[in-house]
C-alpha cells in the first residue's frame, strides 16, 4: 500500500471510529430439563488492556449480553419470544487489591463476589455456565426455537459525533423444541 492510500484510511479510520474489537460468544451450549433453560457460554477477544485499565482506575467496567428466544421462520423474521439481559461489571478496591464483580440481570443485582487476580476477574466476566436467562414456563411455542446470545463490548463514535455501541455477532444454539406443558424437549 502506498504512503497516500495508508493516510486515508488512516483518516477514515479516524473519522469512522476504528474497528471494532475481534471478539465472539463462543462454546455456547444450551442445557434442557423440566422448565429449565440453562445456558454455558463464554466470550472470547473481548478482554482488552485498555478494558483492564479502566477496571484498575476503579472505573466500573465489563460487558452486557443479551440472549434471545427465538422462533425461526422461512423466508421471513425470525418471531421474538424472550428476550433477557445480563450485566457484568468488574470493579477494583485499591484499599483491599481484589476486584469486585457484580452481576445484574435485567437490571436487577442478583449476584456480587469477589476475585483476587486478573485471571480470575476474566473468568469472572466472560465465562458462565448454567445460566438461566428467563422462564420459559410462559413461554408455549409449539414449534422449534433457538436461543442467541450476543454480548455489548463498549461504545464508540460514528463520523466523530455519533455514539454507537459495538457488539459481537449473535451465537445462535441448535433448534429445539417447548411443548404446551412448559416441559423442554430437544430435538
Amino acid at each position: 500500500m502506498s504512503l497516500g492510500g495508508a493516510l486515508i484510511l488512516a483518516g477514515l479510520l479516524s473519522i469512522f471510529g476504528g474497528p471494532p474489537r475481534a471478539a465472539q460468544v463462543t462454546d455456547l451450549e444450551v442445557e434442557l430439563a423440566e422448565s429449565r433453560l440453562a445456558v454455558s457460554f463464554g466470550l472470547s477477544g473481548g478482554i482488552d488492556e485498555e478494558l483492564l485499565e479502566r477496571i484498575e482506575a476503579g472505573l466500573p467496567s465489563g460487558f452486557t449480553y443479551q440472549f434471545k428466544l427465538v422462533r425461526p421462520l422461512r423466508g421471513w423474521f425470525d418471531r421474538s419470544l424472550a428476550e433477557s439481559r445480563l450485566e457484568a461489571v468488574g470493579m477494583y478496591n485499591a484499599v483491599t487489591h481484589e476486584y469486585q464483580v457484580n452481576y445484574k440481570h435485567n437490571g436487577k443485582l442478583t449476584i456480587s463476589r469477589v476475585v483476587s487476580d486478573r485471571d480470575e476477574l476474566e473468568a469472572a466476566l466472560t465465562r458462565f455456565d448454567d445460566f438461566v436467562p428467563f422462564p420459559i414456563e410462559e413461554i408455549v411455542a409449539r414449534k422449534q426455537v433457538r436461543l442467541r446470545v450476543r454480548a455489548a463490548l463498549g461504545s464508540r463514535n460514528l463520523l466523530l459525533l455519533i455514539p454507537t455501541t459495538v457488539h459481537t455477532g449473535w451465537a445462535e444454539s441448535e433448534r429445539f423444541f417447548l411443548s404446551d406443558s412448559g416441559l423442554v424437549e430437544q430435538e
